[in-house]
């Protein structure tokens, strides 16, 4: 508590007349928006003002400012004849007497004339001011900064509420990226030309921005300029580029710049987003795919564009799908991984030293054992098992495979990253690869144009380089020429090209270092 000056004024007026009310006429009268201003972290709206109606006789007297003895056989009636008091009553206001203060006359009808005569015991979050005459408590608004890690609530210093992880998931696209937040909605950042960003227009966003017109999301899947979300009872929507149909809107033309719904899908239990074209798992373990065919990725015998879900046959018992950029596979829940499309860096991983081949029905990977996860870059792909042990195969002319060299330039089966035995998850991107391995540790190899590797660019790296998060990760992407990694506190780092404000720190410039998303690090 801190006393503030000394008038006595009597419990049991201030204990029945702590109330809220509304009056006229004090010409020391304090507008709220300036009640707190100066205090740390105080905000200027929405404070609690609480009349204490207190019987002070203090007042300047005329002309020289000075006070004067109060004539005591001329008393003046200290309650402003029109106060009318409200109904909100202040449960915790002080009650108890303080000393009093000589001083001169009031001004007729007045209790008090400056906030000076109002010398009431307050706490941290509380002030006395005189206000229309009337002393009253004024109450700092409800989360004010107050000591240290606390906030104002109802008058009283609480601590804090902790604000918990910034994101609980994250996905990272081709220049740009999403998360979902603790409360299920989704946020994304970085290139935006063609409204995959979701947030209504077409404008770049260096910083995350919300989604808008979305439920509660369980999952997303960023494509290279579309982005796909499950939200809560299965229902998939998808916005962004829609010039292959890769919405699943039975549209293409123009950018969906707001989630639309893919049809049909009402059932979904898992989405992923190739370069032009999305993916749903639903309930049966079905296979779904629209957008762009090439590669005959949706297994209709023809190569145009889809603009509706069509199911994948003879795909079944699907865990996981991914997809690149004229290639998928799915993780069975056997643990067998399947791939069809172009061949043409070996992706599909069926051996096979053909790499023209334009379309392939679906066949197993060779030389996978049980498998617990898979990622599709654009030309490479890679799985890892429970144990953590890491393959990969395809394209590896800036060493993405993950073998230590760039030669050979393309492989056709699944070969072991053998110096990585703890992998948690992998992620393939354009012309690199990164991985958490089970301590946390963010590894990244393969190309790095912009970085993306953590490495200054130019120089790609068939050796795996170890990014400095400065905490454990939980989970990473990569993008075309970016990486982003969720640190297990909910921040979200990135590192790589900037061109596009992918790395979300406000800024358009690279940098092969890890920097914070905006706002994301938080207590």
């Amino acid at each position: 508590m801190t006393w503030i000056g000394a008038r006595r004024f009597t419990t049991a007026r201030l204990a029945t007349a702590i109330v809220a009310i509304s009056l006229v006429g004090c010409p020391d009268s304090v507008p709220e928006a300036d009640q707190f201003a100066g205090d740390a972290g105080a905000a200027d709206t929405g404070n609690t003002v609480i009349d204490s109606q207190v019987g002070d006789t203090t007042a300047p007297s005329p002309g020289d400012g000075k006070a004067t003895p109060a004539d005591v056989d001329s008393p003046k009636d200290v309650n402003p004849p029109d106060a009318k008091a409200a109904d909100i009553v202040q449960a915790d206001a002080p009650t108890a007497d303080v000393p009093a203060k000589d001083a001169g006359p009031l001004p007729d009808g007045c209790g008090c004339a400056s906030d000076g005569d109002c010398n009431m015991a307050t706490a941290v979050c509380q002030k006395a001011i005189c206000d229309k005459c009337i002393c009253k408590v004024v109450l700092a608004p409800d989360g004010t900064g107050c000591n240290q890690d606390e906030v104002c609530k109802q008058g009283k210093c609480v601590p804090a509420p902790s604000k918990g992880p910034w994101a609980k998931t994250l996905v990272v696209g081709g220049d740009h990226n999403c998360v979902i937040r603790p409360d299920s909605s989704a946020w994304c950042w970085g290139r935006n030309e063609s409204g995959q960003l979701g947030v209504g227009d077409t404008k770049l966003v260096v910083g995350a921005k919300a989604v808008v017109d979305l439920g509660k999301a369980n999952a997303l899947a960023a494509g290279h300029g579309h982005t796909c979300a499950l939200v809560q009872g299965g229902q998939v929507y998808c916005w962004g580029d829609r010039f292959y149909g890769q919405t699943g809107a039975a549209n293409k033309s123009g950018n969906a710049t707001k989630p639309e719904a893919a049809k049909g899908i009402t059932d979904g239990l898992g989405i992923s987003a190739g370069d032009h074209n999305s993916q749903a798992v639903r309930k049966g373990q079905t296979l779904w795919a629209w957008g762009s065919n090439s590669g005959d990725l949706a297994q209709i015998g023809k190569y145009t564009s889809v603009t509706t879900p069509v199911q994948v046959v003879p795909v079944l018992d699907v865990k996981l799908s991914c997809a690149g950029v004229e290639h998928a596979c799915v993780l069975h829940s056997t643990g067998k991984v399947t791939c069809w499309g172009r061949n043409t860096w070996g992706q599909l991983g069926f051996g096979k030293s053909n790499y023209s081949s334009p379309a392939v029905a679906p066949g197993q990977v060779k030389g996978l054992p049980t498998m617990a996860g898979i990622t599709c870059g654009h030309w490479h792909t890679c799985a890892w098992s429970a144990a953590g042990k890491a393959f990969c195969w395809g394209k590896n002319l800036s060493g993405q495979a993950g073998t230590g060299s760039k030669d050979p330039d393309a492989i056709d089966a699944a070969t072991q990253v053998t110096w990585l035995q703890d992998a948690k998850v992998v992620a393939a991107g354009q012309g690199h690869t990164c991985a958490v391995r089970t301590s946390g540790e963010v590894l990244c190899w393969g190309g790095n144009s912009a970085g993306e590797t953590g490495l200054p660019p130019p120089k790609s790296t068939a050796n795996h380089h170890v990014i400095d998060m400065g905490a454990k990760a939980v989970s990473v992407g990569a993008g075309e020429d970016h990486s982003c990694a969720l640190r297990e506190d909910g921040s979200v780092w990135c590192w790589g090209e900037n061109l596009h404000g992918q790395l979300g720190d406000g800024t358009k410039n690279n940098t092969h270092k890890p920097v914070a998303v905006q706002g994301s690090l938080q207590k």
